[in-house]
C-alpha cells in the first residue's frame, strides 16, 4: 500500500534530529554522542562527521532525509577534509526555515513559488562563498613562508585548546607540507613524539565511504597486497581474475593482510562487488579500492606505484590483460597504507638484493637523467614527480594508559593536523560562525530585501536563520541560553571581520551573567554585555579562534548545491510493504 505524504513532517523531523545531534559536538565545549543499536555495543563519537555517517533511522522517509544530508556532508568532507558539521547545521536549518516560512505565507493566501525561493537562496550562498574566498587569511605567503604563530593557533584550537599538541602538530605539518600525510600511533615511551619516514602521498582516496569502517576517517592496513589496474572496472567478471587467482594461491583471511586495488575507474556491479568484500566472511580477504589522483599523468602515476610496491600494472592499452593476472607473480606489497576519502599514503620498504621487479631507486635514476636532458618547460613536471617519489610521512605517537584514552587522544590529534594542513593550503577564517555572519551581512541588505517579493524575503530570512543557528549551537555547548545568544549574535554582527567571540571559560561566565540579567529585566539595558564585549570580543587571529577556510567555503558550496532539490520537492510517496 502506498501513501502520498504531502506534509514534510517526517522529512523535517529526521533533519532536525540529525542537526541537533551533530550540533551538540561543535566547538571546544562540544559533547560526544553515543549511538546504540539493538544487540550491538554502543558507539561513542566526538566528531560530527562520524555521527552523520553512523546514524540511520528505520523509517523510509526519515532514512532518505538523513541520506541526502549525509551526501552533502560527505561531499564537503571529501573536498576539504573538514566542514561536515557546518554543512549539516546550515543545510538542515536552511530547509526547515524555508519550509516553515513558505507554509506561513500559504496560510494567508499569498502565492509563493518554491523554485524562486531556491533560486534566491542559491544566489545568496554563491555571493557569500565569493566573499569568504576573497577574505580568507593566508597562513603561507606567495614565497612559501609560513606564519608559524598562526599555524600553531589553528592546530591548538582544533586540539581542544591543548598548546602542547598544537605546537607539535604545527611543526610537523610545516615540515611535510599541506599535501603530506600524518599517521597517529601509540607511544610506547609514554611521551608525545613525532618522526618523518619515507612515504608516497597522492590526492586519490577511496572510491566510496562504505570502504571505511564505521566511525573511521581512514582505512589503515599493515603489509597489504597491492594490485594495479590502469583501466575501468565495471562488471563482476572484471574482479573475477583477482579473486580466482587469490583462491588458487590459497591465501586466507586469518593471514591478517588486506588487498588494495588501485584502478583508473570503478563503478557499476564491480563497485558493489568490491564493497561487499569489506564484509569479512572468512573465505576472502577484505578489499579496498583507491582512485588515482586528478591532475597527474595516470600512466606515470601507475609507473610510480609499480616502482614503490613491486606490483605489475595491468592495462589493455599496454597489452596487459587482467585475465592473465597471477597472484604470486603480479601482486605487490608495502609496509603500510592509509587511505581516506581525500588522499592515500603508501609507506614502503624497498627490497634488498637483486629483483626482477621495478625498484624506486632505478626509477629515480632514470628520472634524474631525463631531468638533465629535458627542456626548461618540461623540467618542472619531472621535478614534481621526483619530489613525490622522494616524499615523507609524519608520524605522531601519543601516550595513553587505556585503549579508550588512546582513541580519544588520537581523534583530537587527527582534528588538529587536518585543520593545520587545510589552513596551510587554503587559509583560515574567524571561527564560531563569525565569518559566515560577516559574509551574509555583506551580501544581503536586510532593510532593502524586506520590500521585495515574497521569495526574496523567505530566502534572506532562511539563510540568516541558518547562520544564526550555527552560532547558537556553538554557544549552547558553552552553557549559553537562547536569549543570551540573541545579544551575542548582535555583537558579532557589528564587529570587524577579524573579530569573533572567544568561547572560553571567561566567555561562559559573562554570557551566563548576560542571560541572568535578561531573565530578570527583559527589554532593559544589560550591564554585562559591556563586560562580555570587553573580555570576549577579541581579534580572531590573536585569540586563535579560527576555522579552516576551505571547510567553511565547501560547506556553503555544498549547501547551495543540495538545497534546490529539497525545497522544490513537495510530495513523498511512502510504501508499506
Amino acid at each position: 500500500m502506498s501513501e502520498i505524504i504531502q506534509s514534510h513532517a517526517l522529512f523535517a523531523e529526521a533533519i532536525t534530529e540529525m542537526r541537533d545531534l551533530v550540533a551538540s559536538t561543535m566547538g571546544p565545549f562540544g559533547s560526544p554522542v553515543m549511538l546504540t543499536r539493538q544487540n550491538q555495543p554502543a558507539l561513542i563519537f566526538r566528531d560530527g562527521a562520524q555521527v552523520i555517517r553512523s546514524y540511520m533511522p528505520a523509517d523510509a522517509i526519515k532514512g532518505n532525509a538523513i541520506g541526502r544530508l549525509r551526501d552533502a556532508a560527505e561531499a564537503t568532507l571529501k573536498a576539504a577534509g573538514d566542514g561536515t558539521s557546518t554543512t549539516t547545521v546550515l543545510l538542515a536549518t536552511l530547509y526547515l526555515s524555508a519550509m516553515e516560512q513558505i507554509a506561513e505565507y500559504e496560510k494567508t493566501g499569498q502565492s509563493v513559488v518554491r523554485r524562486l525561493v531556491a533560486d534566491r537562496i542559491v544566489e545568496i550562498l554563491g555571493q557569500m562563498e565569493k566573499y569568504l574566498v576573497e577574505n580568507a587569511i593566508q597562513v603561507m605567503d606567495a614565497d612559501g613562508n609560513i606564519d608559524m604563530g598562526l599555524l600553531q593557533k589553528v592546530a591548538t584550537i582544533s586540539a581542544n585548546n591543548d598548546p602542547a599538541i598544537g605546537e607539535i602538530v604545527a611543526n610537523l605539518v610545516a615540515q611535510i607540507g599541506s599535501d603530506g600525510s600524518v599517521q597517529v600511533e601509540y607511544s610506547k615511551s609514554g611521551e608525545l613524539e613525532t618522526e618523518k619516514i619515507p612515504g608516497y602521498v597522492f590526492p586519490g582516496g577511496l572510491y566510496h565511504p562504505y570502504f571505511l569502517q564505521q566511525g573511521q576517517r581512514q582505512e589503515e592496513w599493515i603489509d597489504p597486497y597491492i594490485v594495479l589496474v590502469n583501466d575501468s572496472l565495471v562488471a563482476m567478471n572484471d574482479l573475477n581474475a583477482i579473486t580466482t587467482s587469490f583462491t588458487e594461491y590459497s591465501l586466507k583471511q586469518t593471514e591478517g593482510r588486506g588487498l588494495v586495488l588501485v584502478c583508473s575507474d570503478l563503478n557499476g556491479v564491480a563497485l558493489g562487488t568490491a564493497i561487499s568484500r569489506q564484509m569479512k566472511d572468512g573465505r576472502l580477504m577484505p578489499l579496498i579500492c583507491v582512485r588515482p589522483p586528478r591532475g597527474i599523468d595516470v600512466n606515470q602515476f601507475f609507473e610510480d606505484l609499480s616502482a614503490l610496491t613491486g606490483a605489475k600494472v595491468f592495462s589493455k592499452d599496454k597489452g596487459s590483460l587482467l585475465k592473465d593476472f597471477k597472484w604470486q607473480k603480479d601482486t605487490g606489497t608495502c609496509t603500510r597504507i592509509m587511505s581516506s576519502l581525500q588522499k592515500t599514503t603508501i609507506v614502503y620498504n624497498q627490497p634488498e638484493g637483486p629483483t626482477n621487479k621495478p625498484t624506486l631507486s632505478g626509477l629515480l635514476e632514470r628520472l634524474a637523467s631525463e631531468y638533465k636532458e629535458a627542456t626548461v618547460e618540461d623540467q618542472p613536471t619531472i621535478r614534481e614527480r621526483i619530489n613525490r617519489l622522494s616524499g615523507s610521512v609524519g608520524i605522531i605517537r601519543i601516550p595513553g594508559l587505556t585503549q579508550a584514552a588512546v582513541v580519544w587522544s588520537k581523534e583530537i590529534v587527527e582534528d588538529s593536523y587536518l585543520a593545520a594542513q587545510s589552513a596551510l593550503k587554503y587559509g583560515v577564517l574567524p571561527g564560531c560562525g563569525k565569518a559566515l555572519l560577516n559574509a551574509f551581512n555583506h551580501v544581503v541588505d536586510v532593510d532593502i530585501i524586506v520590500h521585495e517579493e515574497n521569495e526574496a524575503v523567505i530566502a534572506a530570512e532562511s539563510v540568516s536563520a541558518s547562520v544564526e543557528q550555527l552560532i547558537r549551537s556553538i554557544f549552547a555547548n558553552a552553557g549559553t541560553k537562547k536569549h543570551a545568544s540573541d545579544s551575542i549574535i548582535s555583537l558579532l554582527g557589528g564587529a570587524d571581520f577579524g573579530k569573533t567571540i572567544s568561547v572560553s571559560p571567561e566567555f561562559v561566565f559573562w554570557s551566563r551573567r548576560v542571560a541572568d540579567e535578561i531573565a530578570v529585566a527583559p527589554g532593559q539595558p544589560v550591564n554585562s554585555i559591556a563586560k562580555l564585549e570587553e573580555h570576549c570580543l577579541v581579534n580572531a587571529v590573536e585569540a586563535g579562534i579560527l576555522d579552516s577556510a576551505h571547510g567553511v567555503i565547501s560547506a556553503v558550496r555544498h549547501t547551495a548545491s543540495e538545497i534546490h532539490l529539497w525545497i522544490t520537492t513537495k510530495n513523498w510517496v511512502k510504501e508499506d510493504v
